[in-house]
């Protein structure tokens, strides 16, 4: 698996002062008749411990990316939202409902 990062949210990381991004899955339980619905959670902290990740070290930017997540060939963290509301998203994830 090859993984980059966009132009964009190389910048903002670069202004945190120790820039490590963890993505996971999660799962939203639904309570009737809707399946489960299936998220990626992107956070700005080391992996919770008993939980195995890839590591991957991008510009500077310490990346954890969960070992059960079904991933393309390519995968590529960028940013998105404006202003305030920016936040970073994955490409290249497959998720199964």
């Amino acid at each position: 698996m090859r993984v980059t990062i966009s132009p964009e949210a190389r910048t903002w990381l670069a202004e945190r002062a120790d820039p490590q991004v963890t993505v996971r899955r999660r799962v939203y339980r639904a309570r009737c008749c809707v399946p489960d619905l299936p998220d990626l959670e992107v956070t700005l902290a080391p992996p919770p411990d008993g939980v195995p990740f890839n590591f991957h070290r991008l510009d500077g930017v310490d990346l954890y990316l969960e070992a059960a997540l079904r991933t393309e060939p390519e995968v590529r963290l960028t940013l998105t939202g404006v202003g305030p509301f920016r936040r970073l998203a994955l490409e290249g994830v497959r998720m199964v409902l």
